[in-house]
């Protein structure tokens, strides 16, 4: 049997798998907002005020909740 005769495939939804989620990781709010400038890939809480960086299909924690300065 050859070798290309196993192929498979996978229907992927890009859109949903890099779209930014619709709550913060840390407290659950449901509203993140763009804090960068520019398209810049930054997010904020509302609630808790974390700092979110977007990058490679994930949020990366980028502070503390302003509250605990």
């Amino acid at each position: 049997m050859d070798s290309m005769d196993n192929r498979y495939t996978a229907e992927l939804d890009f859109p949903a798998a890099f779209a930014v989620p619709a709550r913060c990781p840390a407290c659950g709010e449901q509203e993140l907002f763009n804090a960068g400038t520019e398209g810049e890939p930054l997010f904020e809480c509302a609630a808790c005020a974390i700092g979110w960086w977007w990058e490679s299909g994930m949020l990366v924690r980028t502070s503390t909740p302003c509250a605990s300065d």
